[in-house]
């Protein structure tokens, strides 16, 4: 497992290799929380990488969202036919536009 971030301009990226699962998230979560200290406009989340990915990462990935509110538009990338994309088509939820996953409004 490997997780990074990496600043650009107006947008952030958060690039995680191999393992994204229960094994590896406590170490994912420090890495995500840190970065968000100035929280940008646009995050990609590069998730092209990933070998294998749990219910942990998923919830990880809503936890983001809600971090970041409606003030940013979080996109996620993984492989065709990886187990990131066959993850979150199980929970119906687009495995490139996240940032519909999670309602910031009240009600």
């Amino acid at each position: 497992m490997a997780s990074s971030v990496t600043r650009k301009a107006d947008f952030m990226i958060f690039t995680v290799e191999g393992e994204f699962s229960i094994f590896s998230i406590a170490e994912d979560f420090q890495i995500f929380s840190n970065a968000l200290a100035e929280v940008p406009e646009n995050i990609l989340v590069d998730l092209s990488q990933v070998s294998e990915m749990d219910t942990s990462a998923v919830q990880l990935l809503l936890w983001l969202k809600k971090q970041c509110g409606d003030s940013s538009h979080i996109t996620v990338d993984v492989r065709s036919g990886s187990s990131a994309e066959h993850l979150l088509k199980l929970y119906q939820l687009p495995e490139t536009q996240l940032g519909k996953l999670v309602s910031t409004g009240q009600g």
